[in-house]
């Protein structure tokens, strides 16, 4: 009789531990959609050229610019009406992990300097910019040029 009902208890524990996860897997995404339609609405949202036309207005090479979009896009493609904004911190404002972050500017960086960025590299825009995160969008381009 123990046993059964040990049984009973670990199938129940089980199930509801898959219906709590699935419960909170999908709360997750209703949380980050809410999040960017927040973000709609406290800064303007550029579509594609309005965005690569502005920051080319601020010196950046435009196929750098169309990369940083194109990848930003590949993150933000559940969200297909979300325009971009420079001043955006991908981190914060779309939830992309920092390491993914970091690993967009070291291909940014790449594609402008012709190499990875070295650890010196990176210490200089520590010291350079007083810290600015690297996840706001501009920054990464900051970054990649060296400005």
């Amino acid at each position: 009789m123990f046993l059964l009902f040990a049984f009973a208890f670990v199938v129940l524990l089980g199930l509801g531990g898959i219906i709590f996860l699935i419960v909170t897997l999908s709360q997750g995404e209703s949380m980050r959609e809410g999040r960017l339609k927040k973000l709609i609405n406290e800064r303007p949202s550029m579509d594609e050229k309005t965005f690569t036309e502005d920051l080319i207005r601020k010196g950046y090479d435009e196929s750098l610019v169309k990369k940083l979009y194109s990848e930003l896009g590949w993150y933000l493609s559940e969200q297909p009406q979300f325009g971009l904004n420079p001043s955006d911190n991908a981190e914060k404002d779309y939830w992309i992990p920092n390491e993914n972050i970091k690993d967009l500017a070291e291909r940014l960086y790449a594609q402008a300097q012709g190499r990875r960025p070295l650890l010196a590299d990176w210490a200089a825009w520590d010291q350079r910019t007083s810290k600015a995160p690297i996840a706001v969008l501009e920054n990464m381009l900051r970054f990649a040029t060296n400005k």
